[in-house]
């Protein structure tokens, strides 16, 4: 199956190789969340994020897609932790436009080696196999913020380093 488990639902910010630099990344990731988070949140004690609906990368990720307001938080988000972390010299790896979003299915997720090398390049997700589900998919709490290890999956997840 090419569908990602709920149990690795996520919003990723940002993507780095920390070369040994866990200490240093946590401790920014601490300063982010005490001084920073608070004054983006302005008051609220939650962020809710509002999925407007689906969308594709190249037909190969298919993804839940914030609506504007839920895409500005999360984009101020990212640029306050990506000025703590470039300041501490660490490379944070991301898009040249940050485009947040949930993916829900991803064509790599495919393990069968056999299967997946027959269907190589022809397995997409066009619009027209999911547009009609492309409307609002609700609102939702962000429960936790968390440094995952994406190489070192861990029951279903990845390992959680903060």
């Amino acid at each position: 199956t090419t569908v990602y488990p709920a149990s690795r639902f996520h919003i990723t910010l940002f993507v780095a190789d920390l070369n040994g630099q866990l200490d240093l990344v946590k401790a920014c990731l601490s300063e982010w969340f005490e001084e920073d988070l608070y004054q983006i949140l302005a008051g609220r004690s939650s962020l809710d994020i509002t999925f407007a609906g689906l969308n594709s990368f190249a037909e190969k990720v298919l993804f839940m897609q914030p609506d504007q307001d839920s895409s500005q938080q999360l984009r101020s988000f990212f640029q306050t932790l990506q000025v703590r972390l470039q300041a501490a010299n660490l490379t944070v790896y991301s898009e040249p436009d940050f485009h947040a979003h949930a993916t829900i299915m991803k064509t790599s997720q495919l393990k069968d080696p056999t299967l997946l090398e027959r269907l190589n390049e022809s397995l997409r997700y066009p619009p027209e196999a999911w547009e009609e589900f492309n409307r609002s998919l609700g609102t939702y709490a962000v429960e936790a913020v968390q440094l995952l290890n994406m190489r070192r999956p861990s029951e279903g997840y990845f390992q959680v380093d903060w």
